[in-house]
């Protein structure tokens, strides 16, 4: 058999209780010194204390012994939608519950936990913003987030752990802490990827440079879209007492209109709606309530052509017709999302007939839209 990960579970499942190897030494009944070298590979603990500590983490001594911790990108696939399942049903703390058995169950699995801490996000999504249960969520999720981050060895899920990590920290309002988190991201001061395709070319690997390329162009059009955005509302938008000399609604409406001729490029990658939202944000802060309600109108006019909940598969596109499908599938009916953020963010407008009619149509499109089918997966 393979060498034991046994101490690589018992700190996961350690760190995951909170817990010091002090405390946990006391607990068991041995020395701190043990659990430091059984945490470290050094030695394992003794047959007779893998029941005390299996019952402690109230896991199996095979799930202790960590027999299995890889899985499949299938069988994750599989536990990330029975979590997303409940989410969908608001059934949020069986969601959770499920969550946490899953990861004391595979302790060490970091692919697995980085897929599971979109599960806390949503459940903090469904639950109101600032309670307790909410805080819970999001506080539980930066522990489990924070642990990818000083446990795996993939340098994309520590990264995107990170990113996340930082979308929390904002989410409590920790601005300090998320700008701490990101700044930990290391970034080259050059950048090899458009050499290295051309070096490709030359070896003759012309489907690798393809591929690379492809995802330089992803990636340098997301980052053009999202900076676009970040840039209209650092001029109307970033806090909610802004000086009136900082305030400059033209461009911010121009950077919103590049936005969208970005989009349009690419439309696939269903970002319109979003710009749009933000776009109508704009004018109604503006105060210019028709233009507000003409981009909701053109937003709700997009939802109804392109069904956003049936993501269209990356390489679907046709300029990333080489590059790989990464994410998992999410079965989330976003236009429930997109509704909540409509009323909560547009609350000035609530009693505007023009607005009521708009949401009352993106509710009956959501319903529609909820019991469709993209092959054998129903969209909830």
């Amino acid at each position: 058999m393979e060498k034991l990960k046994i101490g690589e579970s018992i700190k996961s499942l350690r760190r995951n209780k909170n817990v010091t190897q002090e405390q946990l030494a006391n607990i068991i009944g041995v020395s701190t010194p043990a659990v430091s070298k059984w945490e470290s590979g050094t030695s394992y603990p003794d047959i007779t204390v893998l029941p005390i500590l299996a019952n402690y983490f109230e896991v199996t001594i095979d799930e202790l012994l960590n027999y299995k911790n890889e899985l499949t990108k299938e069988e994750i696939e599989e536990i990330f939608k029975k979590c997303e399942d409940l989410i969908s049903q608001e059934k949020i703390d069986e969601s959770i519950n499920l969550c946490e058995k899953y990861i004391r169950k595979y302790p060490s699995n970091y692919e697995l936990k980085f897929n599971l801490s979109a599960i806390y996000t949503l459940a903090a999504v469904r639950s109101i913003a600032g309670s307790d249960k909410y805080n819970d969520i999001l506080s539980r999720n930066i522990e489990i987030l924070l642990d990818i981050v000083d446990n795996t060895n993939d340098i994309k899920e520590k990264e995107g752990s990170l990113i996340q990590l930082s979308s929390q920290y904002m989410l409590i309002d920790k601005p300090d802490k998320a700008e701490e988190i990101l700044k930990k991201i290391y970034k080259p001061t050059y950048d090899p990827q458009g050499m290295l395709s051309i070096i490709y070319l030359s070896q003759g690997k012309v489907e690798e440079s393809k591929k690379l390329m492809q995802e330089i162009l992803y990636n340098a059009l997301i980052e053009a879209k999202t900076s676009c955005m970040s840039l209209a509302m650092s001029y109307y938008n970033y806090k909610d007492y802004m000086d009136e000399e900082d305030i400059d609604f033209e461009k911010a409406k121009k950077y919103y209109e590049l936005a969208l001729g970005i989009e349009k490029s690419t439309s696939e990658m269903n970002m319109t709606h979003t710009i749009y939202s933000q776009l109508a944000h704009m004018y109604m802060k503006k105060k210019d309530s028709k233009s507000s309600i003409r981009c909701l109108r053109k937003m709700l006019d997009y939802l109804k052509d392109v069904n956003i909940n049936d993501r269209m598969k990356i390489n679907d596109i046709w300029c990333f017709d080489k590059m790989e499908e990464k994410a998992i599938k999410m079965k989330t009916n976003l236009y429930e999302h997109i509704i909540v953020s409509l009323k909560e963010g547009f609350s000035d407008f609530i009693g505007n007939k023009e607005f009521e009619e708009i949401i009352e149509e993106l509710e009956v499109l959501s319903e529609k839209i909820k019991f469709k089918t993209r092959g054998s997966d129903v969209i909830y």
